[in-house]
């Protein structure tokens, strides 16, 4: 998995898997991006089974700028900044970096005042995920809770939020189409999800399977949050009667999140108008996801 996204902007870094090196982005790079309001991840901070390169080059493709160091002419380190002119000459490059706290300076200064590319600018939301959202469960999540954040999000809700015109998806089918990566929010949805309804612990249970079966070459499937499941309610409706996209089965026309309500039970989003509270020994279906 990578990271939790806190700010609009993600700085990919290029460097060798080196402990020495490492300390160069750990005292200097790192926290010149926090301070640059700049979310930003290292290839070996990927956690669980990938194809590395597949994830570096998705990682670098949704970054706003890449940091590459070439203090030990490193081959991977290359190859990767290849891979970042073809798509846009986005980097930024470092060396022997020595006097952290001065690199702070001047790569804070560097990151502020990037530009990006033109075609980077022409592609837009393309290039990146442009909307954060929230990735851990809330225990007791309250009906204005709900619709304040289908406001702020301007989510459609045909109860909760009529006026909620939606996102603007870049879905693409991934992993001969087991998957559907949404560039709009960079998550990675099952295209799919469980054949059947089931109830709230065996849908714990469903991606517990999931993880260890590896599914799609990943282990770390979860239950969508609220907010993210949302995500995917279309505005109108896109198949029949229901208000999501055709890329997705249509089988798994309401699904369990994370969240519980604050009378106990859990949040449950349904394509055919939105979301609703649904006790746990009731029946929907799973469709996971990752970040």
């Amino acid at each position: 998995m990578g990271i939790e996204r806190k700010h609009d902007k993600l700085c990919f870094v290029i460097m060798p898997f080196d402990e020495q090196i490492k300390k160069v982005y750990t005292d200097a790079i790192k926290p010149a991006c926090v301070q640059a309001q700049m979310d930003v991840l290292r290839a070996d901070e990927l956690i669980g089974p990938y194809n590395i390169h597949r994830d570096i080059i998705q990682y670098i493709f949704n970054s706003d700028v890449v940091i590459a160091d070439l203090t030990d002419w490193n081959p991977n380190v290359f190859y990767e900044m290849g891979v970042v002119h073809a798509i846009d000459n986005k980097t930024i490059l470092i060396n022997e970096i020595k006097n952290k706290s001065a690199e702070i300076e001047k790569l804070k200064k560097q990151l502020s005042e990037y530009k990006q590319p033109k075609a980077q600018q022409k592609r837009g939301v393309q290039n990146r995920a442009v909307l954060s959202l929230r990735s851990q469960a809330i225990d007791k999540l309250s009906e204005d809770e709900v619709q304040q954040m289908l406001a702020k999000n301007n989510f459609y809700d045909s109860g909760k939020n009529e006026s909620g015109s939606g996102i603007q998806h870049q879905y693409e089918k991934q992993y001969s189409g087991k998957v559907v990566f949404d560039g709009a929010t960079g998550l990675y949805w099952q295209q799919s999800g469980s054949s059947k309804t089931i109830n709230y612990k065996n849908a714990e249970k469903y991606v517990e399977q999931l993880n260890r079966n590896n599914f799609a070459g990943f282990s770390d499937w979860r239950l969508p949050t609220l907010e993210e499941a949302m995500s995917l309610m279309e505005s109108t409706q896109k198949r029949s009667d229901l208000f999501v996209d055709p890329v997705f089965e249509n089988t798994q026309q309401h699904f369990w999140t994370m969240d519980k309500s604050s009378a106990g039970d859990v949040w449950v989003v349904g394509f055919s108008g939105g979301c609703g509270d649904f006790d746990v020994y009731g029946s929907s279906y799973v469709r996971a996801v990752r970040l």
